[in-house]
């Protein structure tokens, strides 16, 4: 894809993070697309928003973008970070991010996929700062 496509991508997921979030006055620190791990080997793509306080998972359909979950940051209790080989390919790797969290007395384990590491280490980085 070429840098003006991926500038342009990245213009459409941000305005879709700020449609789902409506009238909220939040500083979002980081947008980017991902493949959400379902419950049956189903991969979503979805779009992944960080800001200073929550990280927000938005779905977009056409024109229409909500947010489909979200939790604090401070609702997170563990982070891995993997990296593997796409089946069938050699030099294609897949960057896997898996959060648990804990909301009350509930946990919840999401796997976030991600096509680029440096992708992965931003949103990891900012995780972590935000829970300093």
């Amino acid at each position: 894809m070429a840098s003006s496509e991926q500038q342009d991508e990245l213009k459409a997921d941000f305005l879709a993070v700020k449609q789902a979030l409506g009238k909220l006055n939040v500083n979002i620190l980081f947008v980017r697309r991902i493949k959400l791990e379902g419950k049956s080997d189903k991969n979503e793509t979805r779009i992944m928003a960080i800001t200073t306080h929550r990280v927000y998972v938005i779905v977009t359909q056409k024109q229409h973008a909500k947010v489909d979950f979200s939790f604090h940051i401070l609702e997170l209790k563990g982070l891995e970070y993997s990296k593997s080989m796409a089946a069938n390919f050699f030099d294609i790797y897949i960057f896997q991010l898996n959060l648990m969290v804990c909301i009350g007395d509930r946990q919840f384990q999401y796997g976030f996929l991600f096509s680029k590491d440096e992708d992965v280490q931003k949103s990891l980085s900012y995780m972590v700062a935000l829970l300093r």
